[in-house]
């Protein structure tokens, strides 16, 4: 029976007196360590009573999925394989053939119509590993239709499968969903589902030869690949892609399954092909993505493999809890069957392991382990997921330690099929970071196109013209830095990009130089696809320039390198920390991308909403007057709780959308100089009501939002101007500098103001009645006229990516020329999308009273009506509030630096740094 809430944190009073002891070197604390885990996992399990439905037997019990069942009789599987403790090998038998279903391939009556094709695959693994290592199954299930019962009921899932490959969409892949009757994941194709595919198909190849599996395999892989839910960059494993656009932008967020899940395959594939050369690549790349994103989430915690997604930020859900357990298992077998990798796989395992034994300390019995394995001990988490995470992190040790006897160690293949048998690493591991490159002028056919500026300027003003560019030297030379954040959390997606340029037939390339190209990043749609953009516009450049694709694998391939760090933009010590840690890691940043927005909305005044919509569709839909937003939501407390009583509150959207960036552009300032552009993402909904000085925080109001991109209007469009030269300098000198705007007159990056149009994004959580209608109203609001109704994020972004790239003639001399402008991602009837200066109540289009320069969105259509047209006195009033936003911003930004004091990324319960 359950003895707690499975997601719970335990108060506990009484004195641990008991806790996991592992010495990784000794035979016997591994077999101790592991049988006790394995133990504490199992002790969840109740569903083998005499008195349990028949159908939930095999399951966890509520509130974990199904697929988690099979997840823990996998682990058991190995269990026994790597200890030869046979006790609980009858339940693990019962467990799995429970739940085959009548049609003997996981598809059980009493879970069909929600069942997902990953839910099906983690029981399909349980299988293949009860084949692989020889599980004797119980006596009158030995076979099935005259097959090994494990055999046949895997081919079965598999068989199952293959009719879903779906070729009407994205030229192939499995949804995530089986059956329609599941909206949310039906139009959703996702790594789990393929990647979990590719695996049962480069297993069932190995295990029986049949070369069918093999042209799975490989169609699995190369649609994985081509879609780029395997990153062609970097080789990370990436969510997941909506069919419904066809595959054309990837949900970059990435769970430790995800990429570790491929690897297995891919070192499946490399062990049955012999040590292929191209197995032996991917596999590489794969540990490579691995150990760059899901180990050593601090300096202090080197190798101990963690969640990034979820887990610093305390959000893990169930599912979650147990993901860095497969992540384990499968890197413990890819060493096995890839021996070349063994020592990488080895080092991190085994830190892991230490590290995740300290974390059982946890309980009653003071064995229950915990989540988070870089904080010394037990932190109070428990469950299923977090014991099997120990458990398998554990025991793949045992697995990798040619020292010990282990039941199986290499898993077998059928009869009449000869693989590579594991012998020990014959050579030392590259874990790719860079690799050499031609030298200026070396290489190319001499035909590539010298014109870059005109196809710059092509690809971002005219619509329908997609091409990219090369940049004659004046482009972006080291780094772009972006930080954004989720409308529902105020967690921050953070992207650095560092760039370096070379010159081939005459034209400068952006490459990875001998630097790296990091992008930190939690996923977030908005800036997902933001970042999606700045990688397809210099996929799109080099090929144009060079003439051909062969470069853009060694440039992007080679050259590039990911990794993820979170941060919550609310939490002020939080962005220190980060600032902290890029400092020590980067030289100089060219460009900043400032995306965020918690929205602080509630709900929807119905019949206000549907009376806009029916008397005017398109104003409806750009500047909606009928959401419901609770005032005064203040951002979570900065201080320790000695110093709290004399803390100022601050609110959370005014924390999420400005402070906190404006926070982090200070504290980067050492890594900025003239050159550096930081661009804000503002809304097309920044208008002056929603704005006042009394009110900077947007704490009285109901347009908590719109108040905090008005700022952003006011802050950035005035940035340049005499009245806020002292707040600037103040703002952008080196923390700890002497240097003050009345000493010195000092050159400063520029600040650019963008905004996305009018997007819509599934990650806002609407249920599928309701998406489907926004979209619907977005899309005829496009038809009808609107400028604005972008609807794709990925469109949308076409502004931030532009303020980011474009040449100084496409910006900066524009500016310098026409006036300083608010730039919006605006797009025509046809759906072709393009950069346009917008208008801004107060400042017009550019600063100056009756100029309209080109390249405007001019019209009644998409124009707020209580727009007024900017004379003198109202750019006069912008300016004038502008210096005092500044002042105050600033002030306020001197008084909480003092508070904060000396920060230490040294994590600590409740917060992801302190």
């Amino acid at each position: 029976m359950l003895r707690k809430s499975i997601s719970g944190l335990l108060v506990a009073t009484a004195a641990l007196t008991q806790a996991i002891e592992l010495d990784i070197n000794s035979t016997s604390s591994l077999r101790n360590a592991t049988a006790t885990l394995a133990y504490g996992m199992l002790s969840w399990y109740s569903n083998n009573e005499s008195t349990t439905d028949p159908a939930l037997v095999g399951t966890l019990p509520q509130p974990l999925y199904w697929w988690e069942g099979g997840a823990m009789w996998g682990s058991m599987v190995d269990y026994w394989a790597y200890t030869n403790d046979t006790s609980y090998n009858p339940t693990v038998n019962q467990g799995i053939l429970a739940q085959v279903g009548p049609n003997f391939n996981f598809m059980p009556p009493a879970y069909y119509s929600s069942l997902g094709n990953d839910d099906q695959a983690f029981w399909a693994f349980a299988a293949l590993a009860a084949l692989e290592y020889g599980l004797e199954p119980p006596a009158g299930n030995a076979t099935h239709d005259g097959k090994n019962v494990w055999l046949a009921v895997a081919e079965n899932v598999f068989n199952s499968m293959v009719p879903r490959w779906n070729t009407t969409t994205c030229n192939g892949g499995l949804k995530w969903q089986i059956f329609p009757g599941n909206p949310n994941g039906f139009t959703y194709k996702n790594s789990v589902s393929n990647g979990g595919f590719f695996q049962i198909a480069a297993r069932l190849a190995r295990y029986t030869g049949n070369q069918t599996y093999v042209e799975w395999a490989d169609k699995a892989w190369d649609w994985m690949y081509g879609v780029e839910l395997i990153d062609n960059n970097n080789w990370m494993v990436w969510d997941g892609t909506n069919d419904a656009e066809n595959c054309t932008g990837i949900n970059q967020q990435s769970w430790s399954y995800n990429p570790s899940m491929v690897l297995y395959g891919s070192a499946i594939m490399y062990n049955y092909t012999n040590g292929s050369r191209e197995w032996e690549e991917r596999t590489t790349g794969l540990l490579s993505a691995c150990e760059g994103a899901f180990f050593s989430p601090f300096d202090n915690a080197t190798n101990i493999m963690y969640e990034r997604t979820c887990e610093p930020t305390n959000v893990c859900n169930n599912d979650q809890f147990s993901f860095k357990g497969y992540m384990s298992r499968w890197l413990g077998k890819s060493a096995t069957v890839a021996a070349f990798i063994k020592p990488e796989v080895q080092k991190l395992l085994s830190r892991s392991a230490t590290a995740a034994a300290q974390s059982c300390s946890g309980g009653a019995n003071g064995t229950e382990c915990g989540q988070k394995w870089y904080v010394g001990g037990y932190d109070g988490s428990f469950g299923v997921g977090q014991q099997m995470s120990a458990l398998e992190t554990v025991q793949a040790l045992l697995l990798l330690n040619t020292d010990l006897e282990v039941a199986v160690r290499y898993p077998k293949t059928g009869p009449n099929v000869t693989v590579q048998q594991a012998n020990p690493a014959t050579s030392t591991l590259a874990i790719p970071t860079e690799t050499g490159f031609p030298a200026p002028g070396d290489g190319g056919n001499g035909d590539s196109d010298t014109n870059a500026g005109n196809r710059l300027k092509s690809a971002f003003f005219n619509p329908g013209k997609r091409s990219g560019s090369g940049y004659n030297g004046a482009g972006i030379q080291r780094g772009i830095f972006g930080c954004g954040g989720s409308y529902l959390s105020g967690l921050a997606v953070v992207f650095c990009i560092v760039f370096t340029t070379f010159s081939l037939n005459g034209i400068s390339y952006i490459t990875g130089g001998s630097l790296r190209m990091s992008v930190l990043c939690i996923a977030l749609l908005k800036s997902q696809d933001t970042k999606q953009r700045l990688r397809n516009h210099l996929k799109h450049t080099l090929r144009n320039a060079n003439g051909t694709t062969l470069g853009i694998s060694l440039l992007l391939e080679k050259r590039v390198t990911i990794e993820g760090v979170q941060c919550d933009l609310t939490k002020l010590v939080t962005v220190k920390a980060l600032a902290e840690d890029l400092l020590r890691r980067r030289q100089k940043l060219d460009a900043v991308i400032w995306n965020a927005g918690i929205g602080g909305w509630t709900g929807v005044n119905w019949p206000k909403a549907i009376w806009h919509i029916l008397t005017d569709l398109i104003h409806a839909s750009i500047y909606p007057e009928y959401n419901i937003c609770d005032s005064g939501a203040l951002a979570p407390t900065q201080l320790e709780k000695r110093k709290q009583d004399e803390e100022p509150p601050l609110g959370q959207v005014f924390t999420a959308n400005v402070f906190g960036h404006y926070m982090l552009t200070h504290w980067l300032a050492p890594l900025m100089d003239a050159e550096t552009r930081i661009v804000w993402i503002s809304s097309i909904t920044a208008l002056r009501p929603f704005f006042s000085l009394e009110d900077l925080q947007g704490l009285r109001t109901d347009e908590a939002y719109e108040s905090s991109k008005r700022l952003t209007d006011l802050l950035v469009l005035n940035s340049e101007l005499p009245s806020t030269r002292t707040y600037l300098n103040s703002f952008l000198s080196a923390p700890h500098s002497s240097t003050t705007g009345q000493q010195q007159e000092l050159s400063h990056p520029k600040m650019y103001v963008t905004h996305p149009g009018i997007c819509g994004t599934s990650i806002a959580g609407l249920n599928w009645f309701l998406e489907f209608w926004m979209f619907t109203f977005f899309y005829v609001a496009r038809l009808l006229g609107s400028p604005w109704h972008l609807v794709s994020a990925y469109k949308g972004s076409i502004s931030a990516v532009f303020a980011a790239l474009a040449p100084p003639e496409q910006l900066a001399d524009q500016e310098q020329r026409d006036g300083k402008g608010k730039w919006g991602s605006t797009i025509n009837v046809s759906g072709d999308e393009r950069v346009a200066r917008t208008e801004v109540e107060g400042w017009g289009y550019c600063g100056r009273p009756g100029v309209v320069p080109r390249g405007c969105v001019i019209g009644a259509k998409g124009r707020w009506r209580g727009m007024r047209v900017t004379g003198r006195e109202e750019r006069e009033e912008f300016e004038r509030i502008g210096a005092a936003a500044w002042r105050e911003v600033e002030e306020l930004r001197q008084q909480w630096e003092g508070r904060l004091g000396p920060v230490s990324l040294v994590y600590d319960e409740g917060t992801q740094y302190h």
